[in-house]
């Protein structure tokens, strides 16, 4: 490259520069690899030829260290050690393949002023770095504290949640003492998710947190619908296709639409009593989905905030919460909720987006209970 391309030689002729660039050795460095290690002696400064590089303060790429340089083409690194003799202050780490240039001040020719313009150089590219570093380091340590009150909100409400859960798992002896009295199981379940709902909905509004962060936000809802009902529709198909198989395989038995026949279970068979039960039907539908985004919301949160990456785990574990609360219908009845559930928190995890995860379960519940029918 140009020699006058170099920050180190601005303001020397070209002839001087090119000379100068012309008597340095180079080396070429590989992705990852490591051209100064801090707090390890550096007595040159690098300017760089090709390539990318990194200047990290601690443990580079970790939770603890702070990304404080990106230099290329140009730039030169290594310079406060090499004048100060001290050991490095930073770890110095190649994003690409890198060539650079090695340089001592020795090698500076002390006639023509050429020292002076450099160490003129030097001094301005310092206060520059150390400007640029105090803002990285005040950037992470606002970061630091943002993913402090994230854990310690995420933390406090998956307490309450598991506190809500005990206290679903005790009344169970209840509900069981009660059920037979109740017009429907749809009573039950209403009152629990209720209660989880409750929970969910008042820590939010207690908690520093925006919903926009569990991704409850109407922003562009077309597009959220829409990659719902995208994502949604190959479950609807699939359904449709294995009820007219059942159709054609048991004649007489079953019907390939069947809206009452949930209904007919329980004794009603009006449609007042179907659009009343589809209308609480998909509403429980979206109260559910709001406590799963809630606690699986909290979850990543908690892990992002933590350096880890554990999509799944919290998918997993969310996806545990959603099926307890379907216990009172049974255990096969929890375990058939566990499955589709997978598949919304999945969902809900792509988009970042309640509404696509709810609008599914709204629609994915209404076409196969209340429309096509589930055979007995």
């Amino acid at each position: 490259m140009p020699s006058t391309e170099y920050e180190l030689f601005s303001g020397l002729p070209t002839a001087v520069s090119t000379a100068l660039v012309g008597r340095l050795s180079s080396k070429v460095f590989q992705p990852g690899e490591v051209l100064i290690r801090e707090n390890q002696p550096n007595s040159r400064i690098y300017l760089i030829e090709e390539g990318e590089i990194r200047v990290w303060k601690g443990d580079p790429k970790s939770m603890s260290g702070v990304c404080v340089a990106a230099l290329g083409r140009g730039h030169c690194f290594g310079e406060m050690s090499a004048i100060s003799s001290s050991l490095a202050s930073a770890t110095v780490i190649a994003e690409t393949r890198a060539v650079v240039r090695e340089l001592v001040m020795a090698d500076l020719p002390p006639e023509g002023g050429v020292r002076e313009t450099v160490i003129l150089n030097l001094a301005r590219t310092l206060v520059n770095r150390l400007s640029g570093a105090n803002t990285a380091i005040q950037t992470k340590h606002t970061e630091q504290q943002k993913s402090l009150r994230l854990l310690i909100s995420a933390s406090a409400f998956l307490t309450r949640v598991l506190i809500a859960l005990s206290f679903y798992m005790f009344a169970l002896p209840v509900v069981k003492t009660v059920r037979p009295s109740l017009p429907s199981d749809i009573v039950i379940s209403s009152f629990f998710v209720v209660m989880f709902f409750w929970v969910a909905w008042t820590f939010m509004r207690q908690s520093q947190l925006e919903l926009a962060d569990f991704g409850m936000s109407l922003k562009g809802w077309p597009r959220q619908l829409g990659r719902s009902l995208m994502w949604s529709a190959p479950i609807l198909v699939i359904f449709f296709v294995a009820k007219c198989w059942l159709v054609w395989a048991f004649p007489g038995h079953f019907q390939l639409f069947e809206p009452m026949r949930l209904l007919n279970a329980a004794g009603e068979s009006s449609y007042p009593h179907w659009f009343f039960f589809t209308l609480v039907y998909v509403s429980l539908c979206f109260a559910q989905e709001f406590i799963r985004c809630a606690v699986q919301g909290s979850l990543a949160l908690f892990y992002a905030a933590t350096g880890s990456q554990a999509r799944w785990r919290a998918i997993f574990v969310a996806n545990v919460v959603f099926a307890s609360l379907h216990v009172h219908l049974g255990n096969t009845f929890a375990l058939a909720a566990f499955i589709p559930g997978l598949f919304w928190g999945w969902l809900y995890a792509r988009e970042h987006s309640y509404l696509s995860a709810a609008f599914s379960h709204g629609i994915t519940g209404l076409w196969i209970v209340c429309i096509v029918g589930v055979p007995s």
